[in-house]
């Protein structure tokens, strides 16, 4: 027995479909993906519940890399970590696994709030309350 057409057609959609979505994501990560990979940032504010830490961050500056590698560096100190976007969570994920405090402070998955093409601000669940980050591009 050959399928009705119209049931040819909603598979054919349905695939049409998916395929679409596939195509939009992979355009959205190559869109953050340049975004964040093009220039040097720091950290412009890092609260740790009702706590303040930016100034811990001073003068590190972060570079992200295309193959998801992020160094972090302060005068003659370099920390090497990855990080990882999710594009359908709308989050990137961090790690820095051999840093010590301030850069450890940076680990975990940080939704994004807010972002413009000068910065970029996160939140995720801290013991203290919420962690709120905000990156400002580098000048």
């Amino acid at each position: 027995m050959k399928p009705s057409l119209p049931l040819v057609l909603v598979v054919m959609l349905a695939f049409a479909a998916s395929s679409c979505q596939k195509l939009i994501d992979k355009k959205k990560e190559q869109i953050a993906m340049e975004f964040i990979t093009t220039h040097d940032w720091y950290v412009e504010q890092y609260l740790d519940g009702e706590v303040d830490v930016t100034s811990e961050f001073t003068n590190y500056v972060f570079h992200f890399n295309t193959d998801y590698s992020v160094t972090g560096v302060r005068a003659n100190e370099v920390h090497t970590g990855t990080w990882q976007p999710e594009i359908t969570t709308i989050s990137i994920i961090s790690q820095f696994a051999t840093a010590p405090a301030p850069i450890s402070k940076l680990n975990g998955t940080w939704k994004l709030k807010d972002s413009s093409t000068e910065f970029v601000k996160a939140e995720m669940p801290g013991t203290n309350g919420k962690k709120v980050l905000r990156l400002r591009k580098k000048e």
